[in-house]
């Protein structure tokens, strides 16, 4: 669903904004509460920047957040990596957000079955409204078929929408959708990087983001200290631009029904609400006198050369026997014959 065909029930829906700058405007609003997402891109794409950077500021307008890993970076690194964003805040852990290390529930604990377990659990004792799952890669290694990798991410859905948790999966995969878990999930954001000669451009693409409108084809993003900020296109954003309130006085047509549409039913009249004093007030306008043209200076040119007549013609010059002058040069050879 594109932002153009949104439904009629979408402002029932309730939203999750992430309050990352862009990403909601993107988003058209945030992600809807309850629902499973997954954000891939390929390493140093920004992925694990923006699930960090959602589950800070959610943290701080008062949920609760876990975040999973699974054969990732460590939570020691990670905490060195994220001290130096301006987002993160240490006294948030472990009350409000939590990390927990899911290798062993997927090691050894039944592998799939064994990790769906400890989510839920934890999800539940930690009254979790967010959670993130780091190492997508793992999952479906351990997995084997599709089929498995299916009914898993079936199950979180089902968590999610009984728990009212939103969950996002990272995922190190990127390119056509053909893993099991794209068709699953509710949305599917991708990270890109593009190079352009020596230069490195971030972009952000929304595949799909069921039940809402979004803003469709690559947005710019960059990663500072605040996090990530994304940049939406501005073709994009203003496609269906919204009627402002329309200005106090009059209004004049101009004769085009669509031109007139994209003024709110006709051009503002100025400043003024009658258009008959604004067009005396154009004609009462005192005119500026141009200013006069420089006088050239007179170049000193020789006279020309003149027969008795007062005539220039080289051929009366001829005539009367007189050699033809061309650049104070006689033309008449010894023979008495004029040259070509």
């Amino acid at each position: 669903m594109t932002q153009h065909e949104t439904n009629a029930d979408e402002s029932e829906v309730e939203r999750m904004a992430s309050l990352v700058p862009g990403l909601d405007a993107v988003l058209c609003g945030g992600f809807l509460r309850g629902g499973l997402y997954l954000i891939q891109g390929p390493p140093g794409a920004g992925k694990t920047i923006l699930a960090n950077q959602i589950i800070y500021n959610q943290a701080g307008e008062g949920s609760r957040a876990l975040f999973i890993t699974v054969l990732g970076e460590s939570h020691g690194r990670m905490m060195v990596h994220l001290g130096l964003m301006r987002f993160f805040n240490e006294s948030f852990i472990p009350e409000q957000v939590a990390y927990i290390n899911a290798y062993q529930a997927l090691e050894e604990d039944d592998g799939l079955k064994g990790m769906l377990t400890l989510i839920r659990r934890e999800v539940q004792a930690r009254g979790a409204t967010l959670l993130v799952l780091d190492g997508m890669s793992a999952v479906e290694a351990k997995a084997g078929t599709g089929f498995e990798m299916k009914r898993f991410t079936h199950e979180l859905q089902t968590l999610a929408s009984a728990t009212d948790c939103t969950m996002f999966l990272l995922s190190a995969g990127s390119g056509p959708m053909s893993a099991p878990e794209h068709t699953m999930v509710d949305g599917l954001i991708e990270l890109r990087q593009c190079l352009y000669g020596l230069r490195n451009e971030r972009r952000l693409l929304v595949h799909k983001f069921r039940g809402s409108g979004y803003l469709e084809g690559e947005h710019a993003f960059r990663i500072t200290r605040e996090g990530l900020m994304v940049f939406p296109r501005i073709e994009a954003l203003l496609a269906t631009p919204a009627l402002l309130t329309p200005c106090p006085g009059y209004r004049v047509s101009s004769g085009i029904a669509s031109l007139d549409a994209m003024f709110g039913r006709g051009i503002a009249g100025a400043l003024h609400s009658n258009p008959d004093a604004l067009a005396r007030r154009a004609l009462d306008r005192p005119k500026r006198p141009r200013p006069a043209a420089p006088e050239r200076a007179p170049r000193d040119r020789p006279p020309p050369l003149r027969d008795a007549r007062g005539s220039r013609s080289p051929f009366r010059q001829r005539a009367r026997g007189q050699p033809e002058r061309r650049r104070g040069r006689d033309l008449r050879l010894p023979h008495g014959r004029l040259a070509a």
